[in-house]
């Protein structure tokens, strides 16, 4: 038969392990009629075979079973020991379906007969695919391999169980570990103890729903010391979207964690001060210069009607007197603003009534003061003057910007929790642009409640939107 036309013949460097001369030509012929070009060398012992495959490489190497001096099985353990990658195809007419089906789970691409070689060309076709597929999988794993050992992060890899299956020196590093799978396997005991439930926790859900994982712990290492760890990982797929463990990186924060403790530790240090401080200035405005004022006062009135207020002698000390009781005013409203002392002596909710009430009467702008739950109860001092700062700030922001004609102030005490609400019905504006360029717009105040609410531990949120007013919300757990 004459081999099909082809505008272009596929060169094939195939292997022949055949002991007769005319089955090899028939192989040869029936792949240059499938349209490749092959190039060949028979060979029917193992000393050839083992000289061939160390002379050149070869794509495919095709065997008869059952040879005078070996068989296809041999054959196949020669080519595993020197090209371990060569697709190897059993072709032959004596072979049980039980031998062959042994020969393909040991390594065997495929089995074609003797007497049907016409499905010779679609099995080396088939083979060669896979070969190259195979090929194309140990060169991207090879790069991978590569990467992740490069990598200044540790990455790993799991199985659909959650089971980490493979992890780089840089992992095994970060997790203190060693590079035994007992060691691998047991990362999660790592986790400190105050974190390990939470992590494990969101970890089994990401591994149950197959989704992405994003989480910062601490560990705890053989050593005793703590370490901090970012880790992301997301999920890989097989065909039709089925899940197969995920693909993930690990990062050590610890020394970011430490810089971000240490000025945390630094901000509540110079907040106490500042606070101290305005204790401090208070109680000297309010003691000493208002108590000064006061009897200064005492004097011009008592001097005053001692001159029965005539002529310009009189005129002279009633401006004195109204000037030092404007002063006495001025003191004793600074020294509140600075530090009020039912802060202090009465606690939050009195203080915050008394204060929305003054600022009412002096910005001109409707205020109401709502409280709900006990109101009564005292939190901590760093919580209580955090609160008040706030609600402070958030006042004289409307004051400032707003342009509102009213403000409500909530305090509401729950069963956990502890929650403020300033809303005001003021021009609003864009909160995502003024947060981002919250440096150039001068509106640091909005950065120093956000900073007060973290340093005890609060969530701070504000909603608005331009023409329609602005809620500022704060709020803390009362079991930390």
């Amino acid at each position: 038969m004459a081999a099909r036309p082809s505008a272009k013949r596929r060169p094939l460097r195939v292997l022949l392990v055949e002991d007769c001369v005319a089955d090899a030509l028939l192989i040869v012929h029936e792949l240059e009629r499938s349209g490749y070009e092959p190039v060949h060398e028979r060979v029917e012992a193992a000393e050839a075979m083992t000289a061939a495959l160390k002379k050149q490489s070869w794509d495919i190497v095709l065997s008869d079973h059952n040879m005078l001096r070996f068989n296809s099985l041999d054959a196949m353990a020669i080519l595993k020991g020197h090209e371990p990658n060569v697709p190897f195809i059993i072709v032959s007419g004596a072979i049980g379906e039980e031998t062959a089906v042994a020969a393909v789970k040991s390594g065997a691409a495929d089995y074609v007969s003797k007497f049907n070689l016409a499905h010779l060309p679609s099995a080396v076709e088939r083979a060669l695919r896979e070969s190259d597929q195979r090929r194309a999988l140990r060169e991207s794993e090879e790069v991978f391999r590569k990467l992740s050992e490069c990598s200044p992060a540790g990455v790993f890899l799991t199985d659909a169980k959650g089971w980490v299956t493979y992890t780089n020196p840089r992992w095994r590093t970060i997790f203190g570990l060693e590079s035994g799978e007992e060691a691998v396997r047991e990362w999660t005991q790592v986790i400190h103890p105050k974190d390990r439930a939470r992590v494990l926790e969101r970890w089994n859900e990401c591994v149950r729903e197959g989704g992405e994982y994003e989480q910062e712990f601490c560990l705890q290492l053989a050593d005793g010391s703590d370490r901090w760890v970012y880790i992301r990982a997301s999920a890989m797929r097989a065909e039709r979207g089925k899940y197969t463990g995920h693909v993930g990186t690990v990062t050590d924060i610890t020394e970011r964690k430490q810089a971000e403790q240490a000025r945390v530790h630094l901000v509540q240090k110079l907040i106490t001060a500042q606070e101290d401080e305005c204790r401090r200035v208070s109680v000297e405005l309010h003691d000493q210069l208002g108590q000064g004022l006061t009897a200064m006062m005492l004097g011009l009135n008592a001097l005053q009607a001692s001159k029965a207020g005539g002529g310009s002698n009189g005129r002279q000390l009633q401006q004195l007197q109204e000037l030092a009781n404007d002063l006495t005013r001025r003191v004793h409203r600074l020294a509140w603003e600075l530090r009020p002392a039912a802060l202090d002596d009465l606690g939050l909710t009195s203080a915050l009534k008394r204060y929305v009430e003054e600022w009412a009467r002096r910005s001109d702008v409707a205020a109401d003061f709502h409280v709900s739950g006990q109101a009564d109860q005292r939190l901590q001092p760093s919580v209580e003057t955090t609160f008040y700062r706030v609600v402070q700030e958030a006042l004289t922001n409307v004051n400032k910007h707003a342009r509102a004609t009213r403000v409500s102030v909530l305090l509401d005490y729950r069963r956990d929790s502890v929650l403020v609400i300033v809303e005001d019905n003021g021009k609003g504006f864009d909160v995502n642009t003024v947060m981002n360029g919250i440096n150039s717009s001068g509106r640091l105040g909005l950065l120093g409640m956000q900073e007060r609410a973290t340093l005890v531990g609060a969530k701070f949120n504000i909603e608005s939107t331009p023409d329609a007013g602005t809620t500022v919300f704060l709020s803390r757990s009362l079991e930390t």
